[in-house]
């Protein structure tokens, strides 16, 4: 009977690696979602971002006001196309991934250039987002845009 070795091969550490930081990633985020005080008087508690969206853009979505966050969530909207075309590519590129985990041998450029081409378009979605953040911002009145640096005030003085 052939020997089997125990030990799983490079791709799949690589893989299992990768899946332990990205779990870990999401319970930290959890994690710190629950640890964080809620207070009636804080101004999160008072504007809660919508769910799925906290972590949008952090801090400054935390601080706008619900018909804010909605504009900007209206703005991407619009976008739907161009992200749906990320989606696609990022399916067809994890496809690749695991052509390169099983193929023999290993060739660690291609993951390489998926990761490069999946950071590229996460720079373009939150591009995309600060775009619209700004925009929003812009359609402010200058008392809203007081009240805005207002709340963002208060989320730091809270929070950091």
């Amino acid at each position: 009977m052939p020997e089997t070795s125990a030990q799983p091969s490079k791709p799949i550490r690589i893989a299992l690696a990768v899946s332990v930081a990205l779990n870990l990633l999401v319970i930290g985020a959890l994690g710190g979602a629950y640890m964080a005080e809620d207070d009636d008087d804080d101004i999160v508690a008072q504007h809660p971002p919508p769910p799925g969206e906290a972590g949008a853009f952090g801090v400054f979505s935390r601080a706008m006001l619900p018909e804010d966050r909605r504009a900007i969530h209206d703005a991407l909207r619009a976008r739907r196309d161009e992200f749906r075309a990320g989606r696609r590519a990022e399916r067809q590129e994890i496809i690749a991934v695991i052509d390169a985990l099983r193929g023999r041998p290993f060739d660690p450029a291609t993951l390489t250039n998926v990761f490069e081409a999946q950071k590229a378009r996460a720079a373009e979605r939150v591009s995309m987002g600060q775009k619209a953040l700004i925009d929003r911002i812009s359609a402010m009145s200058e008392a809203e845009r007081q009240e805005y640096a207002d709340r963002l005030e208060e989320i730091i003085d809270n929070r950091w």
